[in-house]
């Protein structure tokens, strides 16, 4: 391998390194200690003075030696004298045979030590004191070993490795057993098995020895009679010519084994040619790698139905040492398969014993027998008939288990989204909350887990009718009473048939109602005649064209004719026109029953202004409105109920009452315009009434939020603040007590506050933007004036460019239109104008120094210089002009010097100005 790979052990320490390639392992080993002449740390980790390290390769443990001699490397040995104080052999071998192993034929002082996860042990032996009388030392042991001898001294060490045997590993044995060749020495327990080994030459003798191998069956050692021995065959293998050799019988082993205890088999061999140790004899050992039998399973994808093909599953467990690779089926009907996975379908109902014997790669067979039950399929069947809407069907289940099972398990599925799992045969009920065809089916299992076919059926099903009929009011003089049928029906059929029953109740009433004739107990509106008053039941059963039939009931009650009418009139003694009248019902019955129909006649002048009440009841509340008039003061009206009983004239009676209803208000009142927050308290005009009217005293009158007059509708909006709406109610009331009154809304808008700030300076040519120090308000609007200079004359903030000096006012609206104005000025600084020459002469022309336009900047500062920097003049502002004197004296004709700074964003200005006389 090409793989480079370094570990660094602490000691003591064993590893053992394991590759499926061949690969070579060195051992790398210090001296004892450093060298004292290298520095304490070493430049770039490089010391002057290395030392001397040993490097050793190890030899693999199946490349072993049984005997060899080693010479440790003495000090005195050969000139000039080393170093080396201390000596050593270290030794592998298996751990069975670490008893034999004698050095200079004594058995090792050292102790050995067992290789974790192995079956190898180690020996570190100090052979320091035995070197001083004889370097030379002796191994040798009945079991191969490896071996490296090395000593250690002050920066000194030395190293090698005690020898090997190489051996070709090329070789490979063969294991044949009953159902396949394997290179390999890999067998199972009681599996029968021959095997042959080759060799690169033909020995003169050989001697197969089992003694290692104590679950080998025979177990006795094999010894060829003829020399040299004879081959089985040969074959030619990357040369030179292999030769196999077999002990010509056959074995097995009887139990398992361990990679820790191998089942080993030795092979002895002579030679008249030595090898490359100079023997002429050799060991072979063969560990042979013996597995427990497969511990065969199979699975299947059946439940045990004879309908459906049998899936069959391997399911052996190798314990993850082999493969299964084929298997021997015996399905207990004489029929056989080599598939590994195969399908079988069985044709009668039985129960069949199954042989399955799978093979895996090593020739291991495993073998297990399963009882396994088939039969055929049951068969689902019900019968069931057509049915009603909303009524219960009865399902009735007929199907059949065959002969040797019985059925386990009924899955229904009724067609409209409900579905059963049973577990007992038992009719069913079902019942269906919409018409239409239906399809119910039935799937049925044995207790083998077969499932049958699915059965079904369809049935349809019909609407029931909606039955009704419409109860008639009477009393005992009514003399036909008449039942009025309502029944509907989904498919609009209507071809129904009746029964009706006019007593039903339990027990019948005495003397009973008497049909008028005797198809009214099967007509569609029946004509009965009731002579006792009582509470009577009324059935009818209405059938539908296709069968479906309902019955319903209703208690029915034939009133006495002896009704007592009555109401009281409510809200007092005072009625207003624009207000509803109301009457509490306290009509009775004088004997049985109850008032079936109050007609309640609001002006018996006109019959129109009627209420028909058809279930009334007692103390119920009925309530009318009558015109509302402003003129004349009052009018009259007399209000009529009428009591009824039942249908026929002598059941009713009437009362009569007479009111007067006056004259009501009239107010109108229109639409409030809106009001600023800072606005002066304002009247509200909009609302107005009827002055035919009259008035009761202190109405009219205004309430609500920010009324401060109620009278006058004085509304003040400090009272409440911007916001709204806020509602204003105007109320009418008549010397009478009647009343009217209506509601508007008035919003009360923000005043917008306004200040534009401090007036603005703009340098001549210049631009300056004027920004509102405060603005405040809702949906503001602005407007400039004048535009003059301005960028825009509606903008929040405008950009000015003046020529001249300026004065701007800004008006703000707001919402309700309410407006906030204020104004500021912009000053254009002009650039100074300085002359160079004046003349204080007190001619009066040009006696003083004047700046044009200095004026304008008030902070400025002026200095004046004469050549000598003597400063002549200073001023802060320049509201006095220079007359060309310094200390009260005037100052000579000469050029003298200023320095102006003007401040608000000027340069400053410096140059000379010359005094002339």
């Amino acid at each position: 391998m090409n793989i480079k790979m370094q570990m660094e052990l602490p000691m003591p320490l064993s590893l053992l390194i394991n590759a499926d390639k061949p690969i070579e392992v060195i051992q790398y080993m210090t001296s004892l200690n450093c060298d004292s002449r290298n520095p304490a740390q070493c430049p770039n980790n490089k010391c002057p003075f290395p030392g001397d390290p040993e490097i050793v390769t190890i030899n693999p443990l199946e490349q072993t030696i049984s005997n060899v001699t080693v010479v440790s490397a003495r000090k005195d040995l050969t000139p000039p004298n080393t170093n080396i104080d201390f000596h050593y052999i270290n030794v592998i071998m298996k751990t069975v045979f670490t008893s034999s192993l004698k050095i200079d034929n004594a058995s090792p002082t050292g102790n050995w030590i067992p290789i974790p996860n192995s079956i190898y042990s180690y020996l570190q032996e100090d052979v320091t004191n035995s070197t001083l009388n004889n370097p030379s030392h002796n191994l040798h042991a009945d079991d191969g070993f490896i071996a490296i001898a090395y000593g250690m001294g002050w920066v000194e060490s030395y190293g090698y490795n005690a020898g090997t045997n190489v051996r070709d590993f090329t070789q490979s044995i063969a294991f044949q057993n009953p159902y396949k060749r394997i290179d390999s020495a890999i067998t199972c327990v009681n599996t029968a098995f021959k095997f042959s080994f080759p060799l690169n030459f033909i020995p003169s003798s050989i001697k197969w020895d089992f003694s290692a191998a104590p679950n080998i069956v025979p177990n006795t050692t094999i010894i060829p009679s003829s020399s040299p021995v004879l081959y089985d065959s040969a074959t030619s293998f990357r040369n030179p010519i292999l030769y196999y050799f077999s002990p010509q019988q056959t074995f097995l082993f009887t139990h398992s084994n361990t990679p820790a205890l191998r089942d080993t088999i030795k092979l002895y061999t002579t030679s008249s040619t030595p090898d490359g140790c100079g023997s002429l004899e050799q060991l072979f050992q063969i560990p042979v790698k013996v597995m427990d039998l497969p511990q065969a399973n199979f699975t299947t994808n059946n439940s045990g139905c004879l309908i459906d093909s049998v899936h069959f599953f391997d399911a052996t467990n190798t314990n993850g040492e082999s493969i299964v690779e084929k298997a021997i089926w015996d399905f207990g009907d004489n029929t056989f398969d080599s598939i590994l996975n195969p399908v079988k379908k069985y044709l009668f109902s039985n129960t069949y014993l199954i042989r399955f014997r799978p093979i895996t790669n090593y020739g291991c067979i495993g073998d297990t027998t399963i009882r396994k039950s088939f039969t055929d399929f049951p068969i689902a069947q019900f019968t069931v008939l057509d049915g009603c809407k909303n009524q219960a069907i009865k399902i009735t289940d007929h199907s059949n288990a065959v002969t040797g099972s019985t059925i386990v398990k009924w899955y229904w599925d009724y067609g409209n989204g409900t579905k059963d799992t049973l577990a007992t045969n038992q009719s069913r009920s079902i019942t269906y909350l919409d018409t239409g065809s239906v399809t119910i089916s039935l799937i049925v299992e044995s207790n083998s887990g077969c499932l049958s076919k699915l059965f079904k059926k369809t049935i349809q099903i019909k609407p029931l009718p909606d039955p009704g009929f419409i109860l008639p009011e009477v009393c005992q003089n009514d003399a036909v009473t008449q039942f009025l049928d309502t029944t509907k029906i989904s498919d609009n059929s209507n071809n129904f048939t009746y029964e009706w029953n006019f007593n039903a109740g339990i027990p019948g009433i005495i003397p009973g109602p008497v049909p008028i004739t005797i198809s009214d107990l099967t007509t569609k509106n029946p004509k009965v005649t009731y002579t006792k008053p009582a509470n009577y039941i009324v059935t009818e059963k209405v059938t539908s064209a296709s069968g479906c039939a309902i019955i319903i009931s209703q208690p029915f009650t034939v009133n006495g004719s002896n009704s007592n009418p009555d109401f009281e009139v409510l809200n007092g003694n005072t009625f207003c026109s624009n207000q509803m009248v109301s009457i509490r019902n306290k009509s009775t019955m004088i004997d049985f029953g109850n008032v079936t129909r109050l007609d309640i006649y609001w002006d018996t002048n006109d019959l129109t202004k009627k209420t028909s009440i058809e279930t009334p009841y007692f103390d119920s509340i009925y309530s009318f409105s009558y015109s509302n008039f402003q003129s004349p003061i009052s009018k009259n009206y007399t209000i009529r109920l009428v009591a009824f009983s039942g249908s026929a004239v002598s059941c009713k009676k009437s009362l009569e009452k007479t009111i007067t209803v006056f004259q009501s208000p009239k107010v109108s009142f229109g639409m409030i315009p809106g009001i600023c927050s800072n606005d002066q308290p304002r009247l509200i005009k909009e609302a107005s009434y009827d002055t035919n009217v009259p008035n009761a005293i202190g109405s009219p009158f205004y309430s609500g939020n920010g009324i401060s007059n109620s009278l006058t509708g004085l509304f003040d909006p400090s009272i409440t603040g911007a916001g709204g709406p806020f509602m204003i109610k105007y109320v009418s009331i008549s010397d009478k007590g009647c009343r009217d009154s209506l509601s508007q809304s008035i919003v009360v808008s923000q005043t917008p506050v306004l200040e534009l700030g401090p007036n603005k300076v703009v340098l001549e040519n210049g631009q300056v933007t004027i920004t509102p120090q405060i603005v405040q308000g809702n949906n503001l609007k602005y407007i400039w004036s004048p535009s003059t200079y301005l960028n825009s004359n509606t903008v929040s903030e405008p950009i000015s460019s003046p020529k001249s000096d300026i004065t701007y006012q800004l008006l703000v609206s707001g919402d309700g239109n309410c407006t906030a104005t204020d104004s500021i000025s912009v000053k254009v600084l002009f650039a100074p104008l300085i002359p160079n020459a004046f003349s204080p002469n007190g001619d009066g022309v040009n006696d003083t120094w004047k700046i044009q336009y200095l004026e304008s900047y008030p902070g400025a500062t002026i200095d004046v210089f004469n050549r000598y920097g003597q400063k002549v003049f200073a001023s802060v502002g320049y509201q006095t002009e220079w007359d060309g004197n310094f200390n009260g004296k005037p100052l000579p004709v000469a050029v003298y010097y200023y320095i102006i700074n003007p401040k608000n964003g000027r340069p400053i200005f410096s140059g000379s100005v010359t005094i002339i006389k």
